[in-house]
């Protein structure tokens, strides 16, 4: 199924003040859960989650994985295999992967679908959990949503973030290609231009073009 729906509501949407004062980019700011499918709605600790499959390839150095993601309840997105490490996270373990504050963590909830937003498709993922290794369905401590898009790019929106410390970034399963901090209210568009070999990120972005 596929939503369309307009960026416009991010244009009057600013992050927090900073050293760059009011023309510091604006963030986005994860969308919740409507029109997206539930596909997790219990508490589990150590526990993966494969994703449908995106509607439109999607490569991480060289491989597309459009029909290989898993989200972990530690608080990462898997590429080829699921995994349930808690420990030790790094560029190297689990692999290929997108890490957001990944530790051992749990999950609650897990959405995804599939919308249709300025020309292009993407492909949306919301994580409901907890810093910890159970928690209440409904109560996150941990929220985030990750997109992927059409045109090969990533689009990270953090809402409530309790864990603090864990790994974070786009690893190629050696080492980190791009490094965000995901931090609490943040926002974090991740780009490549040469099929998911090389990457850049950029905080704040809101818009994908």
């Amino acid at each position: 199924m596929y939503l369309d729906l307009s960026e416009s509501h991010w244009a009057g949407v600013v992050g927090p003040a900073g050293p760059a004062g009011p023309s510091s980019p604006p963030m986005a700011a994860p969308l919740g859960s409507l029109a997206l499918t539930l596909l997790v709605s219990a508490s589990a600790d150590d526990s993966n989650v494969l994703l449908p499959a995106l509607p439109f390839p999607f490569y991480v150095s060289g491989t597309n994985y459009a029909s290989s993601m898993y989200v972990g309840s530690n608080s990462y997105i898997t590429f080829g295999l699921g995994f349930n490490v808690y420990s030790s996270l790094s560029a190297t373990t689990p692999g290929r992967a997108l890490l957001i504050q990944g530790a051992d963590n749990s999950y609650q909830r897990v959405y995804a679908g599939s919308e249709f937003v300025n020309g292009n498709t993407r492909y949306r993922i919301r994580f409901e959990g907890t810093a910890g290794t159970s928690g209440t369905v409904g109560a996150p401590t941990m929220v985030w949503e990750v997109s992927f898009y059409s045109n090969n790019r990533i689009l990270v929106t953090i809402g409530a973030m309790a864990r603090t410390g864990g790994a974070a970034g786009l690893s190629n399963g050696a080492a980190f290609v791009a490094a965000p901090p995901m931090l609490a209210g943040g926002s974090y568009l991740i780009t490549t231009a040469d099929g998911g070999n090389t990457w850049a990120f950029t905080t704040g972005s809101q818009v994908i073009a």
